[in-house]
């Protein structure tokens, strides 16, 4: 357990847990939310099985009769994240903001069918719904905590770095490219009919085959790049 947030109103969350996942592929997160009364204490050691907490309704917008766990498994975007935010986060790097949460109902599916599935491979599998090119300067911290990320030559020199990412944003592989680049910018997205700001959560804008980042993309892609300057 490496967080708790145990304040009803602290968060859209409600009460939350945070449990740290070490499975040889970088570390996963999973998320337990909407809480009632959390019995864990940061630092336990939990197993399959543990209690952690009581299900309940906490946080904005949940009434008893709607009340429900919330779970997530998730990848840490970044260390950085007081920086990326500009202010003070009351949560560190366990905000929902830094935590991108896999497609989890699919997850459980494959596991189902194969016992060799690993988060790697599941993600291998999943197709990118955009690329973003951006200028090469350092090794991007998403690679150095998660290097099967890595897909191509990366002791190359390149320009740039090319970033696949699902419509939700999990980020599927990270591609040197010969691509000359001063800024994030789009370089693939799937076609669709309508607007892809409607798939994406806002962060492209566009239909088609032509999309562009939005603000709320650009501070996104930030979060993978450590440049938090106000785009």
């Amino acid at each position: 357990v490496v967080y708790i947030n145990n304040s009803a109103g602290g968060s859209t969350y409600g009460r939350y847990v945070v449990i740290k996942h070490d499975w040889n592929c970088g570390p996963f997160y999973s998320l337990y939310a909407h809480l009632s009364r959390v019995s864990a204490k940061v630092g336990d050691k939990v197993i399959g099985g543990t209690p952690i907490a009581i299900m309940g309704y906490s946080g904005t917008g949940i009434s008893r009769t709607r009340a429900h766990l919330h779970l997530e498994l998730c990848m840490l975007s970044t260390k950085n994240f007081t920086d990326w935010i500009g202010t003070k986060a009351p949560h560190g790097i366990y905000d929902g903001r830094n935590l991108i949460g896999v497609d989890l109902a699919s997850l459980f599916l494959a596991t189902k069918e194969s016992d060799k599935v690993t988060l790697p491979k599941f993600l291998e599998s999943a197709s990118p719904y955009f690329k973003v090119a951006i200028p090469r300067k350092d090794e991007l911290e998403i690679t150095k905590r998660y290097p099967w990320l890595k897909k191509g030559d990366h002791n190359s020199d390149s320009p740039s770095f090319e970033i696949s990412f699902t419509d939700s944003g999990i980020p599927l592989s990270v591609v040197p490219s010969h691509r000359k680049v001063t800024k994030a910018t789009i370089t693939f997205v799937r076609t669709t009919r309508s607007k892809h700001e409607f798939y994406t959560r806002g962060r492209l804008t566009g239909i088609g085959r032509k999309a562009t980042l939005t603000r709320n993309g650009r501070k996104f892609v930030a979060l993978f790049t450590n440049e938090y300057t106000k785009p």
